[in-house]
């Protein structure tokens, strides 16, 4: 009885200990996507590792996709007004060490408007007790997107 109280109680704190970790991340990925709408370049760039990978996988008419990567680069954006809202749903988030991996489907707004739907992939690195966007990968597709499971975008 004795050993199955002991392992009973490792395996909550594991799981505790997992579950904060995991909304950290979360919360770094969501505060991301909400500078999207909010324009707030300084904190993206705060969440985001120097550096960074950013790669595009846009469809193309004929169906295929074509590959536009970059280095993220905060300091040459200038702020927009317009209106940008990325929702992401059926989340996998896996995490090992310093290191985790976001996937999740998403649909992107612009000013109201849908303007496409896609796969986020967002490369997470824990560095100095805090974790970042280390790269991120999407793809955007314009046809055929299936419909959000969050439903119609909220007007605000």
């Amino acid at each position: 009885l004795a050993i199955f109280i002991l392992l009973s109680s490792l395996t909550w704190a594991q799981t505790s200990s997992d579950d904060a970790e995991r909304q950290v991340i979360l919360s770094v990925i969501y505060d991301w996507a909400d500078t999207l709408t909010t324009g707030d370049l300084e904190r993206r760039k705060q969440l985001t590792i120097d550096g960074s990978m950013i790669q595009r996988l846009r469809q193309q008419p004929d169906g295929s996709f074509d590959l536009t990567p970059s280095i993220a680069n905060f300091a040459d954006m200038s702020p927009s007004n317009t209106v940008m809202v990325e929702r992401f749903w059926d989340e996998e988030l896996i995490i090992r060490d310093q290191f985790a991996s976001f996937v999740a489907a998403y649909d992107f707004w612009i000013d109201g408007e849908f303007s496409h739907c896609g796969t986020d992939v967002f490369d997470m690195i824990k560095v100095d007790g805090q974790w970042k966007i280390g790269n991120m990968k999407f793809t955007i597709v314009r046809e055929g997107c299936p419909v959000s499971p969050l439903g119609a975008l909220k007007q605000q």
